[in-house]
């Protein structure tokens, strides 16, 4: 995995290539610690260069994209190709975190509510709300 990051007055932009997995997270972990303690009000992540992202990486830029919503800035992921794309579309990802402006090819904006067809014969709801309620156990 490599990955540059760029500051500016405005915006923190962040590139990254290769894997983000349970064995790269940890560096790449760092590097997003450091462009929050910035605190610019927008922060991009590119994802063209990026071939392969695991629950692991799913769950770093989700806790991410959290932390800085805390802090009133905006994460945006740009340019997710093949399998990183995918997977953010099969997490409903998609819609939270992409640009609204980056063209989605195939991807379906669904309301909450919505019943979604699956293919089989249980019918599931669209939500919204997925990760913003707390866990219980």
């Amino acid at each position: 995995m490599r990955f540059s990051i760029v500051t500016s007055s405005e915006s923190t932009n962040i590139a990254i290539a290769g894997e983000l997995d349970a064995n790269t997270a940890g560096k790449f972990c760092q590097a997003l610690d450091e462009s929050a303690a910035q605190q610019r009000p927008l922060v991009e992540i590119n994802l063209k260069q990026l071939r392969l992202i695991d629950g692991v990486g799913v769950r770093l830029l989700f806790q991410f994209y959290k932390r800085m919503r805390r802090r009133d800035c905006d994460v945006v992921l740009r340019e997710p190709q093949g399998q990183p794309l995918a997977i953010l579309k099969l997490l409903r990802l998609d819609r939270l975190l992409l640009d609204d402006a980056q063209p989605m090819s195939g991807a379906a904006v669904t309301a909450p509510g919505t019943i979604l067809e699956t293919g089989d014969d249980s019918p599931r709801r669209a939500r919204s709300d997925l990760f913003d309620k707390p866990r219980t156990t």
